[in-house]
C-alpha cells in the first residue's frame, strides 16, 4: 500500500526549490543594492559587507514562487543617533533617506518606503531593504513607522537557529514542510504570514509522531499539520530571539479547513493506492506542483 506517496512528495520537494536562474538574479540585485549603500554610508566599495539575507532567503525556505527577497543592511551607529534624535517619526525619515540613496543608483526602478522596509521593485523580483542597527546582544534594531515611529528588535540568527535545530532533530523535515506550506499559501492565496508558518512548523514537528520519518509519511504529516494549524486559530506565536508576540488571527482558517479535508480524503486514497484520486485531492492544496499519478 501507499505506493505513490514517497515519490509524489519527493518530487514536490524538488519542484518547489528556487531555480538557479532565480538565485543568480537575486544575488545580482542584492549585490548592487549593498554596493550602493556601502558607498553612501561607509565610503566602501563592497557588495558584501554590512548586508545579509533575511526572511525566507536567509532561512533557506524560499520557493520557486518567491518574488520577494529581504535584505537587512547594517547602518552605522551615528546614523541611528541622528534619526533617533528626531522629534517625530525619525524612522520614516530614515526610510526616505535610504530610499533616496537607492533611487540615485536605480532611477528607473519603482521604490517606496513601507512601514519597516524600502521596497525596490525590479521587474523580475522585489527586494525589501531593512535598514538596521546591530546591538551588543547580536540582535538588530529596525524601523517601524507606525504609531509615530519607533525602533523594534529583530533576531534573524535566532530565527535561523530555530529551523536548524528542528531540521537536525526531525530528519530535515522542517524546511521541507515549510516550503510545501508556503506553496499552499501561494496557490490558494491564504492570508497567513510566511514567518508564522516558519515558527509553527517546528512546534508541530515537536509533537508529531511522524516527524522523524521520510517522505513515505508526508501524507500524514501534511494532514496532521492542517489539524494542528486549525487548533491554533486566534492563537499567537513568539518570534524567536525577541519578546514579540504575533497574533495568528483566523482569516486563513477556512482555507486551512478545506486543505485538511482534502488531505484526509487524499490519505485514504493513498492507503488504497488510488493514485490518481489522491493526486486530485493533493492538487486542491498544492496545485500543479504535485504530481497527480
Amino acid at each position: 500500500m501507499w505506493v505513490a506517496v514517497t515519490e509524489r512528495f519527493r518530487r514536490l520537494d524538488v519542484a518547489l526549490l528556487a531555480t538557479n536562474e532565480q538565485i543568480t538574479d537575486a544575488r545580482t540585485k542584492i549585490a548592487g543594492i549593498v554596493r550602493c549603500l556601502n558607498a553612501a554610508y561607509y565610503d566602501l566599495a563592497s557588495d558584501v559587507d554590512h548586508g545579509r539575507l533575511v526572511g525566507s532567503w536567509g532561512k533557506a525556505t524560499q520557493i520557486v514562487h518567491s518574488e520577494d527577497v529581504d535584505l537587512l543592511f547594517e547602518l552605522p551607529f551615528a546614523t541611528y543617533q541622528r534619526f533617533a534624535a528626531y522629534a517625530g517619526n525619525g524612522q520614516s525619515a530614515l526610510l526616505q533617506e535610504v530610499k533616496g540613496v537607492i533611487e540615485a543608483r536605480y532611477p528607473n526602478t519603482r521604490l517606496r518606503g513601507d512601514g519597516q522596509v524600502v521596497v525596490v521593485g525590479f521587474n523580475s523580483l522585489t527586494v525589501e531593504v531593512i535598514p538596521a542597527f546591530p546591538t551588543v546582544a547580536g540582535q538588530f534594531q529596525i524601523c517601524d513607522t507606525h504609531d509615530g515611529g519607533f525602533f523594534k528588535l529583530t533576531d534573524p540568527a535566532a530565527q535561523v537557529m530555530a529551523l536548524d535545530v528542528s531540521d537536525l532533530l526531525k530528519n530535515e523535515n522542517a524546511r521541507r514542510l515549510v516550503r510545501m506550506l508556503k506553496a499552499w499559501k501561494h496557490i490558494c492565496n491564504v492570508g497567513i504570514k510566511s514567518f508564522q508558518i516558519e515558527i509553527l512548523v517546528p512546534d508541530f514537528l515537536n509533537q508529531s509522531a511522524w516527524a522523524n520519518y521520510g517522505f513515505f509519511y508526508y501524507d500524514w504529516l501534511v494532514r496532521d499539520f492542517f489539524a494542528f494549524l486549525l487548533s491554533r486559530t486566534n492563537g499567537w506565536v513568539w518570534v524567536p530571539g525577541t519578546n514579540e508576540v504575533s497574533a495568528l488571527g483566523e482569516g486563513w482558517a477556512p482555507a486551512a479547513r478545506r486543505a485538511y479535508e482534502a488531505a484526509v480524503v487524499a490519505c485514504v486514497h493513498e492507503r488504497d493506492d488510488r493514485v490518481g484520486e489522491a493526486g486530485d485531492e493533493w492538487r486542491k492544496i498544492f496545485g500543479q506542483a504535485i504530481q497527480r499519478d
